[in-house]
């Protein structure tokens, strides 16, 4: 892998072009899968918190292993889109403004009303207090303590942290590396010798930087390396290998719904495992090619191209759904049922319309006022 970086940065050496610039439209539909999981799985703790029931007997509760998906996902994306920037400072510009245009303007455009709101007094149940300069670091995506104005931007915080990682190979190719290096060994000694805690969105402002969850864009891009030396003689390997993790989610994402079975330990571990199986999902993934247009696969490749939107705006969509049904008349499992259906159904519609209307067209014009031009069509021009 480091021959693969340090090769992209001599001077004069010319893309990969067959693999550098497909779309990849697999990856596409598991993306839209993957934030409708982490979705559904918040929709269920919501409807079994409301109602006393769980909504679809835990079925979803595995839906919050999505998150690992996108760990990984931008780990490939990142360096499967800008491998031809290591060790080009002249680039750093560029890879900036790409990473603030696709991370920013629609988070921004999500996060300012909630965030108004919350400053005016209109916390959850009352008790949930927002100063300005909380809002103003929850807005630059500054990790701090407490509950986050939107809580999924935890998510996006580590991918700020990795976006800085990253572009220090953009800057010096062996110096970066070492730098990406020492950073995922910083985590791993963080986590072996237990020096934060570890927990489902641990609130310490350290976790954002060191926690466990950013094994995973390591290992997306190790998958990225494996798909540029690998990808084009072995497939049925890759298939093979794909269709082994695939098995295996079921079985975990099975005895960690349903069955209320503890796979491992904590959190880490589990994550650990989950990154594992994704990325074996995401090789065999790579190797799929849609022989044709279809109804089911342009559905799930909209889905795909919403699911920054829809795993940005899901849970305030949840949260004032739930709250417009509470009465007396919504009580029991079958209008528990009802209710959480009519939510899934408006976050969708929400996403996918927000997308079409605003981020979609948002998108291109800041890109083309930044670049002059739209970008190339594909893996590069989708959200990570």
């Amino acid at each position: 892998m480091k021959r693969t970086l340090l090769r992209a940065a001599e001077p004069g050496r010319s893309p990969e072009p067959p693999i550098a610039r497909r779309s990849i439209d697999s990856i596409q539909w598991a993306r839209g899968i993957a934030a409708l999981g982490v979705f559904l799985f918040h929709l269920d703790m919501s409807i079994t918190e409301k109602f006393g029931r769980t909504w679809c007997s835990g079925w979803f509760f595995g839906g919050a292993t999505g998150v690992e998906f996108f760990f990984i996902l931008s780990g490939f994306i990142i360096l499967h889109t800008h491998l031809q920037d290591i060790g080009r400072p002249d680039r750093f510009s560029s890879f900036v403004t790409k990473r603030f245009i696709r991370l920013y303007p629609i988070y921004w455009l999500c996060v300012l009303p909630l965030g108004l709101a919350l400053l005016a007094g209109a916390g959850a149940n009352g008790h949930r207090d927002l100063t300005v300069v909380q809002f103003v670091m929850d807005l630059l995506l500054i990790p701090r303590e407490g509950v986050r104005v939107l809580q999924p931007a935890w998510t996006l915080q580590h991918e700020l942290v990795f976006y800085i990682a990253f572009s220090a190979m953009i800057f010096h190719a062996r110096l970066g590396l070492l730098a990406l290096v020492l950073w995922q060994v910083a985590c791993l000694a963080t986590l072996i010798f237990d020096l934060i805690p570890v927990g489902y969105q641990n609130m310490q402002p350290l976790a954002r930087f060191l926690g466990h969850e950013n094994f995973g864009f390591a290992i997306g891009m190790l998958v990225a390396w494996i798909y540029r030396k690998y990808g084009h003689g072995q497939a049925m390997l890759f298939r093979l290998i794909g269709a082994a993790g695939a098995v295996g989610v079921g079985v975990a994402l099975w005895l960690r719904g349903a069955s209320g079975v503890v796979i491992l330990p904590n959190a880490a571990a589990e994550a650990l495992l989950f990154f594992a199986l994704y990325a074996m999902v995401m090789i065999g993934l790579l190797t799929v090619r849609v022989a044709g247009p279809s109804r089911v696969g342009a559905s799930l490749g909209l889905l795909g191209s919403a699911s920054y939107v829809l795993y940005l705006i899901h849970e305030p969509i949840i949260s004032a759904s739930i709250k417009l049904a509470q009465s007396p008349i919504l009580a029991g499992r079958a209008m528990g049922l009802v209710v959480g259906l009519v939510i899934l159904l408006v976050g969708i519609s929400a996403s996918i319309a927000v997308h079409k209307l605003i981020e979609q067209p948002l998108l291109v014009l800041l890109r083309n006022a930044a670049f002059g031009r739209r970008p190339a069509s594909g893996m590069a021009a989708q959200p990570s």
